[in-house]
């Protein structure tokens, strides 16, 4: 490690250097991952630790850089499960031969299709006031639908982890807060190309149009700078819309957009 290195590091939060391997809520027991495209798994580890992912009989492999972030990707494979996939990370004691393990395991993952369930207040109304709700909810039990919320809580930059309890199998009262929109959505892919179906909500209704924008994009359209600036001092980026992990999670998904 050079000079320059060690003074970053040094000047870094203890927060952003983790001791522990760990991985994004987002990848967690019960998720969706995509069919037929490249698995990405990623998270934080201890600077220079040997991390494995092991997913439906394959392993990949790679190292935490001087931040400890570290990337993997496994090859695409068809719609099926459930699959468990194990994370491993090495850590190679310097004064010895010895090496320290952690493990992190995730359990009952499927593979299908992943969608992004985001906009306002329409794409944000629950199955609860589902004018159809006393109907449907009761049925809501579906274990190849996979439902994921994220909370709302704003953040003005690009977040490490999304706020959410993780993953959850539809059942009436997981699908209750979720977005009806999405749900019937998600019923209806389901049913229709009978494959399983993971969709995450994140909504906000009221929120404006550039709150759901980088901030980095906005400046980079100079006919955008006066819209940035004249919402400055009331711009909170949705956590959905700023979380770097999650753009490179979503190549595999597409996006369901509403609007108010």
């Amino acid at each position: 490690m050079n000079l320059r290195s060690a003074i970053l590091l040094a000047l870094l939060p203890a927060s952003l250097v983790s001791a522990q391997l760990t991985v994004p809520k987002v990848l967690s027991d019960h998720m969706v991952v995509q069919r037929d495209l490249p698995v990405h798994v990623w998270g934080m580890a201890p600077p220079g630790e040997q991390v494995s992912v092991t997913f439906r009989d394959q392993t990949a492999a790679g190292t935490s850089n001087r931040l400890g972030r570290w990337s993997i990707y496994l090859k695409p494979g068809a719609a099926g499960g459930p699959f468990d996939m194990t994370i491993r990370g090495t850590v190679l004691d310097a004064g010895a031969a010895s090496a320290a393990a952690q493990e992190i395991a995730i359990h009952d993952i499927l593979v299908g299709d992943v969608w992004i369930a985001s906009g306002q207040s329409n794409m944000e109304f629950p199955m609860s006031r589902a004018a159809t709700a006393a109907a449907d909810l009761p049925h809501a039990d579906n274990p190849r639908i996979r439902l994921l919320m994220v909370d709302k809580k704003a953040a003005d930059y690009a977040q490490d982890d999304l706020p959410t309890k993780g993953w959850a199998l539809s059942t009436p009262d997981a699908a209750k807060d979720f977005s009806a929109v999405a749900w019937y959505f998600a019923r209806e892919i389901e049913q229709r190309e009978h494959v399983p179906v993971g969709v995450v909500d994140s909504t906000w209704g009221g929120t404006v149009a550039e709150s759901w924008v980088r901030l980095t994009a906005l400046g980079e359209d100079a006919s955008l700078n006066p819209l940035s600036n004249a919402t400055k001092p009331r711009r909170k980026a949705n956590p959905s819309r700023s979380f770097h992990g999650t753009r490179r999670w979503r190549a595999g998904g597409r996006a369901i957009c509403g609007t108010a």
